[in-house]
């Protein structure tokens, strides 16, 4: 250790997903355990939002809002990723 370097450098980082939508919702396979991440910097602005749309997963209640864009499931190829200008985020702020 005495010879490395530091290759780089970060702090304050922001969970953000690799397509750069929020993830919201059930793990497949999983059935109770719920995502609620992804926000990156608005993080928490979502917060009030996320906490009511966990909740209405969580207890099954009826969706105002698709949420399928945001599913967890979308990283193990579950279904396609959609591309940026189909994503959707109008419909998270409903």
């Amino acid at each position: 250790m005495a010879d490395a370097q530091v290759a780089q450098q970060t702090a304050c980082l922001r969970p953000v997903a690799s397509d750069g939508l929020l993830v919201l919702g059930c793990v497949p396979g999983l059935d109770q355990l719920y995502l609620a991440t992804g926000g990156a910097r608005k993080g928490i602005l979502y917060g009030p939002r996320w906490g009511r749309r966990s909740a209405d997963l969580v207890l099954g209640r009826a969706m105002r809002v698709a949420l399928d864009a945001f599913a967890p499931g979308r990283f193990a190829g579950a279904r396609e990723v959609p591309r940026r200008e189909d994503r959707g985020h109008r419909a998270w702020h409903d």
